[in-house]
């Protein structure tokens, strides 16, 4: 039961996904008529981008958030230096910065996947209610 809710939940934000798309593309070609930037690899990532980000925040939104404050504070932080060191305040704007575009840009495949892993955990448990 709660495998079909979830499943028809993603259907729907897929579909509000696919409509904002829509209209990110029609506003894009209306503003820029002779761009053909949204025809190449990085014009289907943003499509990308536009369908699953609904997913994404609606049942990855922990996670993706998790990743940014791992980037930010913890272990996986791009740039480290000493304590005290005069460059503390850059390095840490710096990692700041580098957390918000990487949670931006890719927080969408991580929560879009981590939506997946629930719809597959919750279809493994309702069949196991069933028997």
């Amino acid at each position: 039961m709660q495998y079909e809710k979830m499943k028809r939940n993603m259907i729907i934000l897929l579909v509000v996904g696919v409509l904002v798309a829509i209209a990110f593309f029609w506003i894009y070609g209306y503003l820029f008529p002779y761009s053909y930037a949204m025809y190449s690899v990085l014009g289907i990532l943003i499509l990308g981008a536009f369908v699953f980000y609904p997913v994404a925040l609606v049942y990855g939104r922990n996670q993706i958030i998790d990743l940014f404050h791992s980037i930010r504070a913890g272990g996986r932080q791009p740039l480290h230096l000493k304590q005290g060191s005069v460059w503390n305040p850059i390095r840490k704007t710096l990692n700041f910065a580098i957390a918000c575009v990487i949670t931006v840009f890719f927080g969408w495949l991580y929560g879009t996947y981590t939506a997946w892993q629930q719809l597959q955990l919750a279809k493994r448990f309702s069949g196991r209610s069933r028997r």
